[in-house]
């Protein structure tokens, strides 16, 4: 056999007589079949065999196993981002006609994808506060869904998850959680009776900055299987290294979440007291609208993101977050790493200023990522940043 032939030919499959202590990253296109019969039966959904790429590959498989563990699901869907696995939960769940009630509070990217495509498809939408009350009042006979986030970004307003979950019962409607920012460590909204669970896994799942991914939950396997139809249609799987990264992340992910958020609830306090500083949105402190909701629903801990108001506008946040030597400048949320970003000028900058306002995001506001830094150093951080006031 000439050498072409042989390149071409080598062994796809490492044999080993002992167990990988880390899995392998399944960077291929396309999988091997020993016979037409073998294909037709995957062709036509009978076998759950790899079939191509955009279908699924085994770290995506992985990936969701882990995630329906840690989560408690019987079903999940591995995407490329989180907002990919959020448009492929609505769209699988919503039809022509039908009526949404979304927080209003959602982060930007969620709040444009609900006002601009669900809209264009004529379906309704109704944001409110994150509150009971406000979702009750809203629903309506044509209700079929209502989506919220556990803790918001980036005011953490916290949902009455238990409240919520028995309004969309009562109305047979669905409730879809994004659960990014408490992580099923700290919260898992399915045991609320919730109907689907979404995270994006590139903040603290991967938990590194470095790979983009988005996982979509739910107990009802009919509904992540249109999910994922809609992922194979359109190519939204979540790519094989990037999957592969994500499950690396998990490892530590309890780990991570626990210093992340003891060290945010300390830096929220420590601001709190500061005069430069007119505001903290933080579920901890008693001045928080849903801090009774937290100390229910997040006993043990509220996660790593929070924000505060600084007084004098975008000039004094510019500077506060210029000054900043440890916590780094960068619109992302969820890594090792303490971040800060502007959310009036990044996240929320095509949300219409009057949303804008009511969401609590203004121009002063400035969101932290807390990182698992000391916490006496990221102190110190941010005093020398406020003297710049």
């Amino acid at each position: 056999m000439n050498l072409s032939t042989l390149a071409v030919h080598i062994d796809t499959e490492a044999t080993s007589p002992t167990h990988l202590s880390a899995p392998p990253i399944y960077e291929s296109v396309g999988f091997r079949f020993d016979s037409v019969e073998q294909l037709e039966r995957r062709a036509r959904g009978q076998s759950d065999d790899w079939y191509y790429g955009r279908y699924g590959h085994g770290n995506m498989r992985l990936l969701e196993d882990a995630m329906k563990r840690l989560d408690g699901a019987e079903a999940a869907l591995a995407c490329a981002t989180g907002m990919s696995a959020i448009y492929c939960a609505v769209w699988a769940a919503v039809n022509k006609g039908d009526h949404v009630v979304a927080a209003r509070d959602v982060y930007g990217g969620t709040f444009v994808l609900f006002r601009d495509e669900l809209t264009r498809l004529s379906v309704e939408v109704t944001f409110v506060d994150p509150t009971a009350a406000a979702v009750e009042a809203a629903l309506t006979p044509q209700t079929r869904l209502i989506f919220v986030e556990t803790v918001s970004n980036p005011t953490a307003r916290v949902v009455d998850l238990e409240r919520v979950s028995r309004l969309a019962q009562q109305a047979g409607a669905r409730l879809f959680v994004d659960n990014t920012i408490p992580t099923p460590c700290l919260c898992r909204p399915l045991a609320f009776g919730v109907t689907g669970v979404i995270h994006s896994g590139t903040k603290y799942l991967s938990g590194h900055s470095d790979a983009m991914s988005g996982v979509f939950l739910s107990n009802d396997r009919d509904l992540v299987q249109r999910a994922r139809q809609i992922a194979i249609k359109t190519g939204m799987q979540v790519a094989p290294f990037e999957a592969w990264l994500t499950l690396r992340g998990i490892r530590t992910l309890s780990l991570r979440v626990e210093r992340q958020s003891q060290n945010a609830e300390a830096l929220a306090r420590w601001l709190d007291e500061q005069p430069q500083v007119s505001r903290v949105w933080h579920p901890r402190l008693a001045s928080h609208p849903e801090h009774a909701v937290a100390q229910r629903l997040l006993p043990h801990g509220c996660g790593s993101l929070f924000a505060f108001e600084v007084k004098g506008g975008v000039t004094a946040a510019a500077r506060v977050i210029e000054s900043l030597k440890i916590a780094r400048f960068v619109p992302h949320l969820g890594d090792v790493a303490t971040l800060v970003t502007h959310p009036a000028l990044s996240s929320h900058i095509n949300v219409p200023d009057e949303e804008r306002q009511r969401m609590g995001v203004t121009d002063g506001l400035i969101r932290v990522s807390v990182g698992i830094e000391d916490i006496g150093d990221l102190i110190a951080d941010f005093a020398q940043a406020l003297k710049m006031v």
